[in-house]
């Protein structure tokens, strides 16, 4: 596929904004979804974290893309600036908050490999913070389960690289739903992570997210 980024992952512009509990919700978000979602099953995706005693590439695939929109659109990539910087300011919480602007489009990739995990257990990302307003799109077809964010900061001990994955069941947390062009903007500092109802159906399909931090 041969393709500009601006035009490609450019946003619908649905200005609905659903507020649920501490997170906001924009769905149809991509103008051309089945594109979108058709070029991130067709291109190649490359490993993320590794090393010697790690379980990425054995366990599961952890894998991240990115498109650098190196000369981009401008007019286009000013009307996305505008439409995020209205989503954001929009919530009274960030309505004071400057963005910080990346041209690049990044996604994350995962799928199970050959891991059995518990059953009766709730299995998930290890949770982490980022210092950012985060941002994701769910791509996939499966959208299974979703990202949890958790009601306290627990206090976890980081996992990644060695293993992304671990058993949720003892901790309390608010759920977005994933959904196939959904948007969810939410604080980053507040302690997030990806979360499966059923991870067996990330055996034959990707999860597939992008990504962005403001």
């Amino acid at each position: 596929m041969l393709f500009q980024p601006e035009h490609l992952f450019q946003p619908s512009y649905n200005k609905t904004i659903q507020k649920m509990n501490g997170f906001y919700i924009v769905d149809n978000f991509f103008e051309n979804f089945e594109t979108v979602q058709q070029c991130l099953y067709d291109c190649p995706h490359e490993n993320y974290h590794m090393n010697k005693d790690g379980r990425n590439f054995k366990d599961y695939y952890d894998c991240r893309t990115f498109f650098r929109n190196v000369t981009p659109d401008e007019n286009l990539m000013e009307e996305r600036k505008k439409y995020l910087t209205y989503l954001i300011n929009e919530t009274e919480e960030w309505e004071h908050h400057a963005p910080h602007w990346d041209p690049a489009f990044y996604f994350n990739i995962f799928k199970m490999g050959d891991r059995k995990l518990e059953a009766g257990k709730e299995w998930g990302q290890v949770p982490h913070v980022e210092d950012s307003i985060n941002m994701i799109v769910y791509i996939d077809r499966v959208c299974e389960g979703g990202t949890a964010l958790y009601k306290k900061q627990y206090s976890i001990e980081q996992q990644e690289p060695d293993d992304a994955l671990m058993d949720l069941t003892d901790y309390e947390y608010d759920l977005v739903e994933a959904k196939p062009n959904r948007m969810v903007l939410f604080d980053g500092n507040r302690l997030h992570g990806a979360v499966f109802n059923d991870y067996s159906k990330y055996y034959n399909e990707p999860r597939i997210n992008m990504v962005q931090f403001f």
